[in-house]
């Protein structure tokens, strides 16, 4: 860390002088100076732009889809019925959009990976390139409008999941009304706006959400806290005004009961991927072969348990490590931390049950709740993680303490019951495996399946598919699977 950070947010003095500080600076609308010396303000208004654009058009796409969606099913249900039956919650972002890229860009070159716009632009029908300063109006349209597409489409995918949850909320109270469905739109910015950080990353996009992985990484806090804070006034401010316009709407109820025949596969899938997470580990896997079928880069083969190449069943990285054991090592991390985050999360949102003479507890358990309603939940658990070490015991402390405000809304409506469990579960895997994917939460030597995910663009050209997509797909398989268990019904 900088000497302009630890001068900035006073980290000689003692804790309550620095918070004190901090708020008193947040207050005058002072958010600090970066470690460059450049103002956290500029950079944030400087980085703003781009992430509105992408935002905006993320939402015209969405509002688009939900229109077309309303014709094709008119007179058989609504929106939100197919937001119901899809498992858009469940899925990781991340990973469809690497799938996305993978395809689109790298193997089928239809539209490029990264960035904003092209350093130089090919002419039409011509080998020639143009600079983007002598290049056409038109043709600079045509080339945002393929540099957009990607990453819009990520983003709208994380305003539809976003809904999905909404929809689950409140039971599908108005959604067909015009004014509610204004208002669950604007309460699903929180989310939108914590998206902004994978997909900006994954896309790598020069807005907010990239500036604050950025910032995370090298350290530079004041200007994490500040893009934090900003993101939670905005999304506290468009909370009150959804508020305003439908205040009766319950956004409570997070939970809907699937059918008997979609938990029995829930439940069956999780045995299967507990078991393999359990067991594979522990077959025998004959000689390692470091030369040979466990060389670097090597692809995915058929093997049997027992053969020399049953360690090398999923294929390896470049440095010939197997990733059948990173997925299984991976998954038995990540499944523990979602479990036992999502157990403590729910023993702490117990204490609302005490009587209401305990107002202490009530207080903070309300400011949890308000705190997870009105600041982008992966911006926020980011930079907690940013602050301790791979330290296991402490990933699930924070993991639990955040979430905490999640289980005490929805146990205050649907009260308390075991069946909430998966459903929590889900939403902490996912979470966290975001943050993992940004490089601030798990870190080596410990893997996850999020942090098989990261850095996944840097080596995706090379064509090794394999590396990220065994960890995405047993999130996505296991995540799909929590959410299909049963829940309290609303």
């Amino acid at each position: 860390m900088g000497k302009t950070c630890a001068s900035t947010l006073a980290l000689s003095a003692p804790f309550p002088v620095q918070y004190l500080a901090l708020m008193s600076r947040y207050g005058r609308g002072d958010l600090g100076v970066m470690d460059s010396g450049q103002s956290v303000r500029s950079a944030i208004v400087s980085a703003t732009p781009s992430s509105l654009a992408l935002i905006g058009c993320s939402i015209a796409l969405y509002l688009l889809v939900t229109v077309l969606g309303k014709v094709i099913v008119r007179g058989q249900g609504s929106i939100g019925h197919l937001l119901a039956a899809a498992p858009l919650s469940a899925l990781p972002g991340i990973w469809v959009g690497l799938l996305s890229v993978y395809f689109l860009s790298y193997r089928w070159a239809v539209l490029p990976a990264t960035h904003a716009q092209s350093v130089a632009i090919p002419a039409v029908g011509s080998r020639l390139w143009l600079s983007t300063l002598t290049a056409s109006p038109l043709t600079l349209l045509e080339d945002a409008t393929r540099h957009f597409a990607l990453p819009v489409v990520a983003l709208t995918f994380v305003a539809f999941a976003a809904q999905a949850q909404v929809w689950d909320g409140t039971a599908g109270s108005g959604f067909d009304s015009p004014a509610g469905a204004l208002a669950h739109l604007l309460r699903s910015f929180p989310a939108l706006l914590g998206g902004l950080a994978p997909v900006e990353t994954l896309f790598r996009w020069n807005g907010l959400g990239a500036l604050f992985v950025t910032s995370l990484r090298g350290g530079d806090y004041a200007l994490g806290l500040g893009i934090l804070l900003a993101s939670s006034v905005c999304g506290a401010t468009l909370l009150a005004l959804a508020d305003g316009i439908e205040p009766k709407i319950d956004t409570g109820k997070m939970f809907s009961t699937p059918s008997r025949r979609g938990a029995r596969y829930g439940f069956g899938t999780l045995l299967v991927i507990a078991c393999f997470v359990a067991v594979v580990p522990l077959l025998p896997s004959g000689p390692i072969d470091l030369g040979g079928l466990g060389g670097s880069n090597a692809p995915p083969r058929l093997a049997l348990p027992g053969s020399p190449a049953w360690f090398y069943l999923l294929g390896t990285d470049s440095t010939g490590h197997s990733v059948l054991m990173w997925v299984t090592y991976g998954g038995r991390l990540a499944l523990a931390l979602a479990i036992a985050s999502a157990l403590l999360a729910i023993v702490i949102a117990r204490l609302d049950a005490l009587p209401r003479r305990v107002t202490a507890i009530q207080i903070v358990l309300d400011a949890l709740n308000s705190t997870f309603r009105a600041t982008p939940y992966l911006l926020l658990l980011a930079v907690l993680q940013s602050f301790i070490s791979a330290n296991r015991t402490w990933l699930v402390v924070v993991l639990a303490g955040t979430a905490a405000g999640l289980v005490v809304s929805r146990q205050r409506h649907n009260g308390w019951t075991l069946r909430t469990l998966p459903h929590v579960v889900a939403s902490l895997l996912l979470i966290q495996s975001a943050v993992d994917f940004l490089g601030v939460g798990v870190r080596a030597p410990l893997v996850t399946w999020g942090a098989g995910l990261a850095n996944s663009t840097d080596y995706m050209a090379w064509g090794n598919w394999w590396w990220w997509f065994f960890p995405g797909l047993f999130l996505a398989v296991a995540a799909i699977s929590l959410r299909a268990c049963p829940g309290p019904s609303g």
